[in-house]
């Protein structure tokens, strides 16, 4: 039986061990990236928006929605229930993100490599006794080194794509990752 989840959980998850924090990796070729979490991105990283029809579901707006129970993991069934199937394995997984943080590989990320139409920069990645997880980082802007994290995907270990997102990139060894409270 699989345990129940709810959107304010995983949302009190997200705001409670992840946006407090920035996540300092540096590589081994001493270049640093920087991954700051912050509310606006939550929908995205669940898959909200694969699901047409909800309302205000974007950034700050889908975030206070959920925390106002506008939002929940029945309006989402509801509302579009193939594609609720879709993002339901993120839902599911998303409490693992701390542990893909402190113990996952990074991997500089080529889309046309692992035939993705995800645009991002960097992958974390980690694979634990049933799941490859997938974090997908993109460069906040050109000058700096602070990356927003935009895309979280579980994959099944015994699925056909389970390599998909790894496969043939390239591997950034972590010297070291440092983690400090926001200002």
């Amino acid at each position: 039986m699989r345990r129940q989840i709810s959107l304010i959980d995983i949302q009190s998850y997200y705001s409670r061990v992840l946006c407090p924090y920035v996540f300092r990796y540096t590589l081994e070729d001493n270049s640093v990236v920087t991954i700051i979490f912050r509310m606006e991105n939550f929908c995205h990283l669940l898959g909200i928006h694969h699901i047409k029809n909800i309302p205000d579901y974007k950034a700050i707006k889908g975030y206070t929605n959920i925390a106002k129970g506008n939002i929940t993991i029945e309006s989402l069934k509801k509302t579009d229930k193939k594609e609720f199937q879709k993002i339901y394995p993120r839902l599911y997984a998303f409490n693992q993100l701390s542990s893909l943080l402190l113990r996952g590989k990074a991997f500089l990320f080529d889309r046309s490599k692992a035939s993705s139409v995800i645009k991002a920069d960097f992958l974390l990645a980690r694979e634990n006794k049933d799941l490859h997880l997938h974090l997908f980082i993109v460069k906040s802007s050109l000058d700096s080194n602070v990356y927003a994290p935009m895309s979280f995907i579980p994959v099944a270990v015994k699925s056909k794509v389970a390599y998909k997102y790894t496969m043939n990139q390239e591997e950034k060894k972590i010297k070291y990752l440092e983690i400090y409270y926001k200002n």
